[in-house]
């Protein structure tokens, strides 16, 4: 447990450091443009929208539902600035891949769908407190990716910086009989 705190309170100093004021960290000039490649390909906007979803990710809610080919999954939270961030979040990582732009960080399956988004569909609709998203393939290895997303999202909604602390350091790192685990 208390290696599990050390390496939070590591990783929020790090990620202070990647999203704080340039002036103050010469290091986060590389990070700090909006439009430029920052922390695992991710900009210092998309890591403040990132740690504002994590830390408040008690406020949202989240449904999964698997379709044919892929899952349909609604994200929403009721106080309005975390809606607005969620019509910024999805809409930006698509962006990300139509781009190539790929964001390494915090997730196992976002590789697989980096290396192969113009192989599936996606579609996002607005809602007054969220977004819907609905992402299918074809390829039945694809499909496993988008489901697999889904479930790792649905983790960082229900259980914040512990799930995102899990996708980084990948699997069973974390628990039990892993190198932050009991074991």
């Amino acid at each position: 447990m208390l290696g599990a705190g050390g390496v939070l309170l590591g990783l929020g100093y790090a990620l202070r450091s990647v999203i704080g004021e340039p002036r103050l960290n010469p290091l986060s000039n590389a990070v700090a443009h909006a439009d430029g490649p920052g922390f695992g390909g991710a900009t210092s906007m998309d890591m403040s929208m990132y740690m504002e979803m994590f830390m408040r990710h008690n406020e949202i809610r989240r449904t999964v539902e698997e379709i044919p080919g892929g899952a349909r999954t609604t994200t929403e939270s009721d106080s309005p600035d975390l809606a607005a961030l969620l019509h910024e979040h999805v809409p930006s990582m698509y962006s990300h891949l139509d781009q190539g732009g790929e964001i390494m960080c915090m997730s196992q399956s976002l590789p697989t769908l980096f290396r192969r988004a113009s192989d599936y569909h996606r579609q996002i609709t607005f809602t007054p407190t969220g977004v819907v998203a609905v992402e299918t393939a074809d390829d039945p290895e694809l499909t496993k990716a988008i489901r697999a997303h889904a479930r790792e999202v649905t983790g960082f909604v229900t259980e914040g910086m512990p799930a995102m602390m899990q996708g980084m350091m990948g699997p069973g790192m974390m628990g039990p009989g892993g190198m932050m685990g009991p074991g």
